[in-house]
């Protein structure tokens, strides 16, 4: 005699169909004039701003489409440093975009009427110097500026875009061999600081005193970038070398501790030699996912190379991995930017180094959609329904399971555990009653590694 839980278990086994773990490419738009596409920002959920030069022409360039891949507007401007680009690009509180380029130049885009504003204030003129631009970020109408002045002085200062006016103009920062790394949000900030040894730094205002200070010369032979996550939690990135070039990600708990180190190694190459797998840009989503891009091939004369995609789970699981040409044979993601329904946004350049496929430009959207396949059988593959749940949730487990060393988690959104327990049973049943959490990733693993990844959401 069946329960009734069991009952709705058996029917169900035979119903439910599993969701193929990719993701739906949207659209590509391809400029054709334009040779590299470095950098991407959300101006809204509807529109977006790219930005790169142009190789043939030497002109810097930056331009506006839509949500749906329509272009709406491009911007072209005399690149006074050759291959300069935009340095920065990010979006102002009445809506309008701010640009810095590498050259100095200060302009601002109105994505209302596609007028532009190129009349501001030029650093180059106003410390009668060049000043090399090496990060930036916007604190409301405030931009904040790390560089480098001819006789290699670390300066920080901070423009505002509503009076258009200099301040807070600081000089050789803490240490003379700190390179400031990049911004988290209005009050913190990155750097990385070589003695004898290479050290990860983060410094919270007035940024003279480091809150956590993490050595990464072990972990990597160039680092790239890093995040602060939703729980505080750091993400670095960047690559190391044997016989090949690879891709590295760790992550860091609160006070500077290693979570977990994951390596991506490039596949040999069918041609080639070197085989690379190197990540351009990394990005949380608002459910802790985290998005990583970038580009893995080999050298020959020249690179040859796909793009690749990558989502990270917080345990460092690979949940999906993309790494097709986008275009053709010769392509490298650059950024990625995310709008508030999960969807992405990836800009980079398709070519190859010896012209004989001209570098294009190319923004892609990926859909944060689940593609479905109508075919899968319910014996091969992870279930875990219905979701959005209320009282109870079901787990179905594929018939070659492994039970070793398995279990099923529940975590929260701040990355707390609320829920443990063995497997032992291909259909498992879990009352909810005593979650309090409406938002939860279920974690399946087995033989000590993760298998399966769920989000979950509670009614």
């Amino acid at each position: 005699m069946f329960t009734k839980p069991c009952c709705l278990l058996i029917l169900l086994f035979f119903v439910f169909q599993s969701a193929l773990n990719s993701q739906k490419l949207d659209w590509i738009y391809t400029y054709k004039t334009v040779s590299r596409a470095h950098k991407i920002n959300k101006v809204s959920d509807q529109v977006y701003i790219v930005s790169g030069y142009m190789e043939h022409s030497n002109l810097i360039f930056c331009g506006l489409f839509d949500s749906s891949g329509q272009h709406l507007k491009t911007y072209t401007f005399e690149n006074r440093n050759y291959s300069s680009s935009v340095a920065f690009q990010g979006v102002l509180p009445n809506g309008e975009i701010a640009l810095l380029l590498y050259d100095g130049r200060l302009m601002r885009i109105n994505p209302f009427d596609y007028s532009i504003d190129s009349s501001l204030a030029d650093i180059q003129t106003y410390f009668w110097e060049p000043v090399t631009i090496f990060q930036a970020y916007l604190k409301h109408d405030t931009l904040c500026v790390v560089g480098y002045n001819t006789d290699a002085i670390t300066l920080y200062f901070e423009y505002s875009f509503y009076n258009n006016s200099f301040s807070n103009i600081k000089g050789n920062l803490k240490y003379p061999y700190t390179a400031i790394g990049g911004f988290f949000n209005d009050h913190s900030m990155y750097s990385l600081r070589k003695n004898d040894s290479l050290y990860f730094e983060h410094f919270t205002a007035p940024y003279d005193t480091a809150v956590v200070s993490i050595r990464i010369d072990t972990f990597f032979k160039t680092f790239q970038k890093a995040i602060l996550s939703n729980r505080n939690e750091y993400y670095l990135m960047g690559y190391a070398l044997d016989s090949t070039i690879y891709g590295v990600i760790c992550k860091f708990d609160t006070t500077g501790q290693l979570k977990w180190r994951k390596t991506f190694r490039p596949e040999k190459p069918s041609r080639g030699s070197r085989p690379f797998k190197i990540f351009t840009d990394l990005k949380e989503s608002s459910d802790s996912v985290i998005l990583i891009v970038g580009t893995e091939g080999s050298y020959i004369t020249g690179p040859i190379s796909n793009s690749i995609i990558i989502k990270l789970s917080t345990f460092g699981d690979v949940l999906w991995e993309d790494k097709k040409a986008i275009l053709h044979e010769g392509n490298s993601n650059n950024e990625l930017a995310l709008d508030s329904a999960g969807n992405y946004y990836v800009t980079g350049t398709a070519g190859l180094s010896d012209y004989s496929i001209p570098n294009r430009a190319y923004i892609a959207k990926y859909s944060n959609e689940i593609v479905q396949n109508k075919h899968v059988d319910v014996n091969s593959t992870f279930s875990i329904y219905p979701n959005p749940a209320t009282d109870f949730i079901y787990i179905q487990l594929p018939n070659h399971f492994d039970f070793n060393k398995s279990f099923v988690e529940f975590y929260n959104l701040q990355g707390q555990l609320i829920y443990k327990s063995i497997l032992n049973q291909l259909a498992e049943s879990i009352p909810l009653n005593f979650i309090k959490d409406k938002i939860l990733l279920a974690r399946i693993s087995s033989n000590g590694k993760s298998v399966y990844f769920q989000k979950i959401i509670l009614e």
